[in-house]
């Protein structure tokens, strides 16, 4: 077994920022740390814009527990020109370089093109990535790169977030499977509140709190909660996340229900204090689920960080039946499927988990169970190191 006492992550994450991917680069670099190594993470100055946070630590705003260094690289002279593929290979070859004088025992990353430059520098590489092989195809380098990095023998193997995207890099290049693996997002356990604490009150107690935590991209569900408020007025909805513009808009479309609180962007501690408050939780994916600028479909390979986040609270899931949410809940057991685009599914899983208390106590129950067993990111860390044979320490 390899031993591994220094790391490097390589990532094209914007720190801070408003996306999911950087929440999970920092969750998995802080869990790293957590277990002794001495890691260093390379991100990414993010694009100036309203929806940029401005003047804050990302260790901070992220709620880093464990010590790991990280240097933030800003946009080089290529980004002027809006020459994309140059700026990311350039970014790459910076990274791959910095680890490679550093004498880091590991590069660990979701940056093609710096994980493809430190396994041609000599580096062992496990590479993670969470879209499909055709979808590397969109820039001039990028697809050859992939193939360049996947047929590499420095690279240890590769980390994807679920079955059906391992099928897709088995169907595209002559990998053996066990040089695939699959690790679905985790969430941090939620520290316990000191006896004289309690959740932030969202609205009267005899009142179920319903919240969603999340993009507003087509495809997450907004329609679904929007036909929910004014289905059950007996419920407040809560929507915690999503772009000004998004908020903006559909705040204004839904000005009349009042019912229905849009909390905006929150750093991620603030989001955590609001999801305490929640009696009930919703994933209302749709059949077709896009991404940042509205384009794409992820609904056949997902593995959304939210589910994870709301087994971390123990309460009541309310989840869109779709085949890939399958590989890690199970209805009836630790949550509750509904029709992607059947309001009254939703409803009357509402209702039913309103007029059921036990029915909510166990799903709740079993829900977080599963999660400390299987869904930290703790031990998503140790599974993947273990699966590729690397031990930490010396």
């Amino acid at each position: 077994m390899k031993r591994l006492t220094t790391m490097a992550y390589l990532s094209s994450a914007f720190l801070p920022s408003r996306q999911a991917n950087a929440i999970q680069v920092m969750k998995m670099c802080n869990a790293f740390a957590s277990l002794g190594v001495d890691l260093h993470l390379h991100a990414l100055t993010p694009k100036p814009g309203p929806d940029t946070p401005r003047e804050v630590d990302p260790l901070d705003f992220y709620g880093a527990t464990a010590p790991f260094s990280l240097s933030i690289h800003p946009w080089s002279h290529f980004y002027k020109f809006r020459i994309n593929e140059l700026e990311a290979l350039y970014r790459g070859w910076s990274q791959a370089r910095q680890t490679l004088r550093e004498g880091r025992d590991l590069v660990f990353g979701r940056s093609l093109e710096g994980c493809c430059f430190a396994a041609q520098m000599g580096l062992p590489v496990i590479f993670e990535t969470h879209q499909p092989p055709e979808a590397w195809g969109s820039t001039l380098f990028a697809r050859h790169l992939l193939t360049k990095l996947i047929t590499h023998p420095n690279l240890l193997g590769i980390v994807v977030i679920s079955q059906p995207l391992k099928r897709m890099y088995l169907s595209a290049f002559t990998l053996p499977q066990e040089r695939v693996m699959v690790a679905p997002d985790a969430a941090d356990p939620l520290p316990e509140m000191a006896e004289q604490e309690t959740p932030a009150p969202l609205g009267l107690p005899e009142r179920l709190q319903v919240g969603y935590v999340g993009h507003l991209y087509p495809g997450r569900g907004m329609e679904i909660i929007a036909g929910l408020a004014g289905s059950c007025p007996w419920a407040d909805f809560h929507v915690v996340g999503g772009m000004s513009q998004d908020v903006d808009a559909w705040q204004k479309k839904l000005e009349k229900h009042d019912n229905l609180t849009f909390h905006g962007f929150l750093p991620p501690p603030e989001a955590e204090n609001v999801r305490r408050g929640f009696d009930i939780t919703l994933a209302p994916y749709q059949r077709k689920i896009a991404v940042a600028g509205g384009g794409g479909d992820t609904s056949g390979y997902a593995s959304p960080l939210k589910i994870f986040e709301y087994m971390a609270l123990g309460k009541p899931m309310l989840v869109s039946d779709l085949p890939v949410l399958h590989e890690v809940l199970r209805g009836g057991e630790n949550c509750l499927f509904c029709v992607p685009d059947d309001l009254s599914s939703w409803v009357g899983a509402l209702e039913r988990l309103r007029d059921d208390p036990d029915l909510a106590r166990r799903l709740e129950a079993r829900a977080l169970a599963d999660f400390l067993t299987r869904h930290t990111w703790q031990r998503r860390v140790e599974g993947i190191l273990d699966h590729f044979g690397v031990g930490v320490g010396r």
